[in-house]
């Protein structure tokens, strides 16, 4: 699109007649879809407003660093496939634990980021884990 401004002429949420395709291609990133018009040259575009990061924010009175220096020190529970040795590997050195019982490797936060695998984070079965010393540090 050019400098012209266009004008919003609906805005559609997930799940509302004429979203399912879009719904289909970006699935719970989705927020909205938009039609907008160009009143000069008498066209109607189609645009999708998608969730690109995700991130948490310090509340109020709370630094951001102290809320990173915290999460840094959780656990988190990452699948890793059997298939891929050198992430295991790579877990195995930092110290992760493997939970047979759940088939997951325990690992703290910051490992995890460190790996590149902290979006395969597990936190429904972290609670779970029992056949894992979890406390204190590995």
């Amino acid at each position: 699109m050019n400098t012209i401004k266009t004008q919003v002429v609906k805005t559609l949420k997930p799940g509302q007649t004429g979203t399912s395709r879009f719904t289909r291609k970006y699935g719970a990133q989705l927020v909205a879809v938009r039609y907008r018009r160009k009143p000069l040259d008498n066209k109607t575009y189609t645009t999708v407003e998608i969730i690109v990061d995700e991130r948490e924010y310090a509340g109020k009175n709370i630094s951001l660093k102290s809320v990173h220096s915290y999460q840094r020190k959780q656990w988190v529970a990452v699948p890793i496939a059997f298939d891929e040795l050198e992430l295991r590997y790579q877990a195995k050195q930092m110290g992760a634990q493997w939970s047979k019982k759940y088939k997951v490797w325990v690992l703290l936060y910051h490992q995890a980021v460190e790996m590149g695998i902290i979006h395969r984070q597990r936190p429904d079965v972290l609670e779970l884990i029992d056949d894992v010393e979890i406390h204190g540090q590995i």
